[in-house]
Formats: C-alpha cells, structure tokens, sequence
C-alpha cells in the first residue's frame, strides 16, 4: 500500500512539474509552417511511396514540459494528417502519436501509422525526425518549420 501511494505522489508530481506556466515569452499556441518529407516502404513488396509538401503543425504548450502537435500536409503524392503527444526537455522534445496518410495508391486508401519522432524547437524554428510504421508499411519523415 506504501508504494502505491508513493507511486501516486510521485507521478501527480511529475504531472504538476510538467503543466506549469509556459515558459517566458512563450504562446500557449503556436503555429508552425515548412515543408515536409515522408517516405514509406511497403513491407511486403518492394515499392516505396513518398509524400512531400507543405505543412502546417499547432502546437499547443500544456505547461513546461508538455506539447499537443495536430499536423495536416498535402503535396506531391497525398496528403497526411495526425497527433503527436511530446515532451519536452529545454529545445529538444520527443514523443509518439498516430499519422493518417491518404494517396499511396488507390488499392491501399487511408493508412493509419504509429509516428514516434525526435527535434528541436527553437522561438522561431522547428526540426523533426520521425520513424512511421504500421502492420504493412515502415518508413520516416523529416519536417522543419518556420513557428509564428
């Protein structure tokens, strides 16, 4: 029963020291606009499918430690939409969502992609590196951005 409790306050503390205020001179929410770069791999064939374009990621600060990242990017070979949760550690973050991607080719439609990906954040910069995976493709992606 100890160590549960010490669990509880243990973790509630994490959680408090992660949803503090926002660091100095810092938006609650961010917008952030470049270019990305996927590529996939089909698993069981040998064909790699890419998608490049624009992209438009909010980032939306839950304290110090914490980032929600909605994406959208459309382009060159489909367009692709999702989530990342991300913690945060000074510039650097790291984190892990889910990425839909639509255009691959028509017998394959919408995908759905477990994203896990590293970068840095600065004021007024964004650089991301991503792995992308799912039961039928394995791939990466690249992003930098301009944050506004």
């Amino acid at each position: 029963m100890k160590k549960t409790i010490l669990g509880f306050f243990i973790m509630a503390l994490a959680v408090s020291a992660g949803l503090a205020a926002p660091r100095p001179g810092e938006k609650t929410i961010q917008f952030s606009l470049g270019g990305n770069f996927t590529m996939l791999r089909a698993t069981h064939e040998d064909h790699s499918y890419f998608l490049a374009g624009a992209a438009l990621r909010v980032d939306i600060n839950l304290g110090r430690s914490f980032i929600l990242a909605p994406e959208i990017s459309g382009g060159i070979g489909g367009i692709s939409w999702g989530t990342t949760l991300n913690f945060r550690a000074g510039r650097y973050f790291a984190g892990a969502g889910a990425l839909a991607v639509y255009g691959l080719d028509d017998e394959w439609g919408i995908q759905t992609l477990l994203k896990i990906h590293v970068g840095l954040k600065s004021p007024r910069a964004l650089l991301a590196a991503a792995f992308l995976s799912n039961r039928w493709f394995k791939g990466f992606g690249l992003t930098a951005g301009y944050i506004s």
